[in-house]
């Protein structure tokens, strides 16, 4: 607003009018809840479909307003199981919201999964009607809950179950309520016989000459079972008439389920009376017997017993009878022994023996067989041979002969035998024979091995110019090889192969050790000539290997080159701290450092045929470091040893130098570290520890302290450079406490007094350590000093050298 007056003077006011939009959007088609199942597979998810809310506002525009979704799910998104809450929210340009929001539940409608064990059959345990049996209770697993217990309400593994067959059922539910069920069924099989106790052992019992049988009596056996005894059955029981022999009492006792055991009890019932034949036949002799043979109708006695009844039937008849020989067999010429036996049912023997001799001429044989002929060939090799066929004499009837070969056959060269044979038409058969033996005297030619022959124990053969081995393979150690090899062949003037052996030397697929062999082979014709056939053999051993390390030692750094010997074929296998390795005879290792220095070893393989490992050391130098030796002590007016290296790093000992670097009165060096020291005063003296090889060193100094009670010894060298370590100059008799009132001054080699002090400590803080006037960072340069030391009043002033040497 504005007012003005009449001399146009002005003035205004003003104020705001706000308008307020406090209406809420408002979603149109918010989604009620929805409910999902869980995806196939066996998931604990599922997924949901809805249409994305809208919003409209009574001030701003729909495609103006804010739109978020909260929970972060969208439609046919994954929902784990259970309620998932889904919001949306509207925001109008004046900051007013709206939500919408709707539940989406994915219910688990899948039940666990639950696998039980097989059908199980045990047997009972020992002494009882049931067992215990064990079983392995699976693991059932669901697809949402992470662990699910299984639980059984009938049976657990272990407990008791009686014999047949129960069911054991286990369940299983998940958080959702869905449950499983398995089950399987354990049966209990008695399989244990019944038990039979106190079983009688054997009765024996002799009977008297005039009874045939007895009635026995015994405690029969006790039967139990783990279960149900079924029945108890025997033969016989005690009270039973038992005759004369042997009879079993068998006892058999089985149980419910079928298990049965047995117990026998051996009866022997002794009759001692023997069985008797009655009229054994007496002998006989006959003389001009027909040598073809004769019947001799002998009769069989009869025979008794007191026990066993004779029933004249040898089908029924419970007497053994037994006969050599029966009355119509033929006897021949000489003495025919006839033996027969009875036996009763105890054993008892009668024996009737009887002999029929015949006497007759029994005169069988060849007449005029010819003698043994040889005949030696001048030319060919085989002849004709006829001979006349023998005649026989002696037979019952007329036999034919046969010849093998017959007459008129062409003999070979060699022994042929002509067999003669008699055969009678009732089967009586005589041989006879002669040999025909035809010669020659020309030996057979062997086809030998020409050259040297030469392999190796490797497997290689070196020299075989004729191909005389066939087959080798290498044998373990080595120590020789397996050789396969062909028999020479040989001809004949009348064999084409003449019958060749080996006759000395080992033989085809023996073992041919390390040297030389010579084989042997002879050649023999059908006549008996013979040629031999030499064929030398050597067998030379893998060559041993020799190892050769350049340099050794070596430095870091340096190239180390190791070779053996190369053999032809051979392939190498190197050990060491660095591998792999190559299979050459030559390793090369680059760039030395402590990671590839030690022992290395390689062997040589030649066709499965190894060498003796051969093994060097690769020897990296270790730069030599030298540490001070302060606590050498010696008594006054003596003499002794003291070695600097022994608390000293170095490698190898041979490798290592020590040198003196300033000459000490008393003092010297005698090798390997030792220095010599006749006491005088306390000394201190610097050393260097070298390597010869890689020309690199160490220093530091020891100190050798004579025992001083009197306060006469200042040390003569002082190293301060820092390392802790002899940096300042001590006085030993100073840590005393007796020597309160000293001085000492120190001066350089031009008489200028570069230190002084009274009283002098050997404290770090006011000590000398090779500086001027004591200040730090004024350091003197190395070098001799001299010093003037005054124990205390009344004392003898000291007077010497102190070496700075940093």
């Amino acid at each position: 607003y504005q007012a003005i007056d009449a001399a146009l003077n002005a003035s205004t006011c003003s104020f705001s009018v706000t308008v307020l939009d406090t209406i809420r959007p408002e979603f149109q088609n918010c989604p009620g809840d929805i409910t999902a199942i869980p995806l196939p597979g066996n998931t604990c998810y599922g997924t949901a479909a809805f249409d994305v809310p809208t919003a409209f506002d009574n001030c701003t525009d729909a495609g103006d307003l804010l739109y978020e979704n909260l929970s972060g799910f969208n439609s046919n998104d994954t929902f784990p199981a259970g309620p998932s809450a889904v919001i949306f929210k509207a925001t109008d340009a004046s900051g007013n919201t709206t939500i919408c929001s709707f539940t989406v539940t994915v219910e688990d409608t899948e039940a666990p999964f639950i696998q039980c064990s097989p059908d199980i059959t045990v047997n009972t345990a020992a002494d009882t009607c049931g067992a215990f049996p064990q079983w392995t209770v699976f693991q059932a697993f669901d697809n949402c809950d992470t662990t699910v217990t299984m639980g059984s309400g009938s049976y657990d593994p272990g407990d008791y179950f009686p014999l047949g067959t129960r069911t054991v059922i286990y369940a299983v539910a998940d958080h959702a309520g869905n449950t499983s069920t398995c089950s399987f069924k354990v049966t209990v099989v008695d399989a244990e016989p019944p038990v039979i106790t106190g079983c009688p052992g054997p009765i024996i019992v002799e009977l008297p000459a005039t009874d045939c049988d007895t009635i026995l009596f015994w405690t029969e056996p006790l039967v139990s079972d783990n279960c149900t005894l079924g029945s108890v059955t025997s033969n016989v029981g005690p009270g039973f008439n038992f005759p004369a022999g042997q009879t079993t009492v068998t006892y058999t006792a089985e149980d419910a389920s079928g298990n049965s055991a047995t117990c026998l009890l051996l009866v022997n019932v002794i009759d001692k009376v023997k069985p008797v034949f009655a009229n054994c036949p007496a002998d006989t002799l006959l003389t001009n017997v027909s040598p073809c043979g004769v019947v001799i109708d002998w009769i069989r006695p009869t025979y008794s017993d007191n026990c066993t009844p004779y029933l004249n039937d040898p089908a029924l008849d419970t007497l053994y009878y037994s006969e050599t020989k029966s009355p119509s067999d033929t006897l021949f010429i000489g003495d025919n022994k006839i033996t027969l036996l009875i036996t009763d049912a105890s054993g008892n023997i009668d024996v009737c023996e009887f002999h029929i001799v015949l006497q007759g001429t029994l005169n069988v044989g060849f007449v005029n067989v010819p003698n043994d002929t040889t005949i030696a060939l001048t030319a060919g090799c085989s002849q004709v041979l006829n001979f006349v066929i023998p005649s026989v004499t002696g037979f019952c009837t007329t036999p034919t002969v046969v010849a093998d070969p017959p007459s008129g056959s062409i003999f070979p060269i060699g022994v042929t035998t002509v067999l003669f044979s008699a055969v009678a038409p009732n089967g009586g058969t005589i041989v006879d024979s002669f040999k025909v033996t035809i010669t020659e005297t020309t030996p057979p030619i062997m086809i030998c091995p020409s050259g040297e022959i030469v392999v190796s124990a490797a497997g290689v053969v070196i020299s075989d110019p004729s191909n005389f081995i066939t087959a080798f393979d290498t044998v373990s150690g080595c120590a020789g090889i397996q050789l396969q090899f062909a028999t020479p062949s040989a001809t004949d003037n009348c064999s084409f192969s003449p019958a060749v052996t080996q006759i000395d030397g080992p033989i085809s697929s023996a073992i041919f050790a390390i040297g030389k062999d010579t084989l042997r082979f002879q050649a023999i014709d059908a006549s008996g000539n013979t040629a031999v056939c030499a064929v030398p053999i050597s067998v030379e051993a893998i060559p041993a290997l020799q190892l050769s390390i350049d340099p050794a030692p070596a430095c870091p750094g340096e190239t180390v080159t190791l070779t053996v010997a190369a053999i032809p074929g051979a392939t190498y296998s190197w050990t060491g701290p660095n591998p792999p390795y190559a299979t050459t005879n030559t390793i090369t290792i680059t760039n030395l450092d402590a990671s590839k220095d030690g022992a290395y070893s390689v062997q040589a393989n030649l066709n499965g045929c190894q060498t003796q490992p051969v093994s060097g050391e690769v020897v990296m130098v270790v730069t030599p470091i030298a540490n001070d030796d302060l606590g050498f002590a010696i008594n006054p007016n003596t003499t002794d040893t003291f070695n600097v290296l022994t608390n000293d790093i170095f490698f190898p000992a041979t490798d290592v130098t020590v040198t003196l670097m300033n000459q000490v009165p008393g003092l010297s060096y005698i090798g390997d570290g030792n220095f010599v020291y006749t006491a005088g005063t306390t000394i201190s003296f610097i050393y260097e520890v070298c390597s010869q090889t890689c020309n690199v060193c160490d220093m530091a100094d020891a100190t050798i302290t004579v025992a001083d009670s009197e306060c006469k010894y200042v040390p003569n060298v002082i190293t301060p450079n820092g390392d802790g370590v002899n940096d300042w100059l001590e006085i030993p008799c100073l840590d005393s406490g007796n020597f309160r009132n000293n001085a000492i001054v120190i001066y350089n080699q031009w008489g200028d007094k570069v230190f002084e002090a009274s009283p002098y400590s050997n404290d770090a803080a006011n000590a000398w350590k090779g500086t001027l006037n004591g200040e730090d960072g004024k350091n003197l340069p190395d070098g001799v000093y001299y010093f003037i030391f005054n124990p205390g009043p009344n004392e003898v002033p000291l007077k010497g050298f102190v070496e700075v040497y940093r």
